[in-house]
């Protein structure tokens, strides 16, 4: 399905986690990509990818992040962090002509859905970073319960994917390392 949109790079990243029919996502109109982890526009191949699916579907694209400062990791640092990250890339979006889109989902007491899960059900693709922890992880599953868009997972975060690897050498930063060896030097 893929293979033909995006380039052998991006390729190699992706994961379709949840695919629909072409028929069943006819009446979406655009393309979605949940910002999580790579708070970038440049090297970031989960945006490089949705923007490739948007230009092959002629559907707009929209980018969403968000931050939920109910989370175990929802430090004021972090919110800093996050807050300071969304400034830098709306001014980017704007200037490639891409929708962006932030919500700050609030406190504990208040029982809004997250946006993301309105948008992803409201669209044809999701493109998201492959998750490696939680709240990552979380946030995926969520989306994959989404059955009217195709989801697909791209690796922001490695030189060489994940998914090329045997899975007991994810999970250990040195034993990946080692399983990349070879490949690394003949890539770079």
């Amino acid at each position: 399905m893929l293979n033909g949109i995006l380039s052998p790079f991006l390729y190699e990243r992706c994961n379709i986690r949840a695919a629909t029919s072409a028929s069943s996502s006819q009446g979406q109109h655009f393309v979605l990509y949940v910002c999580t982890c790579a708070l970038r526009t440049y090297e970031n191949p989960a945006l490089d990818s949705a923007v490739a699916i948007s230009k092959f579907t002629g559907k707009p694209l929209v980018v969403h992040s968000f931050f939920d400062d109910r989370g175990l990791h929802a430090t004021a640092r972090r919110a800093v962090f996050i807050i300071e990250s969304i400034r830098d890339l709306d001014a980017k979006y704007k200037s490639m002509g891409i929708h962006f889109n932030f919500q700050l989902i609030g406190r504990k007491d208040t029982s809004r859905e997250p946006a993301f899960l309105t948008l992803a059900s409201r669209s044809s693709y999701v493109v998201t970073d492959e998750p490696f922890v939680e709240p990552h992880l979380n946030i995926v599953r969520r989306l994959e319960r989404i059955k009217s868009a195709t989801l697909i997972t791209v690796d922001t975060s490695l030189e060489i994917p994940a998914k090329l690897v045997s899975k007991q050498h994810v999970h250990r930063a040195y034993s990946y390392r080692n399983a990349i060896a070879n490949e690394f030097r003949k890539r770079c």
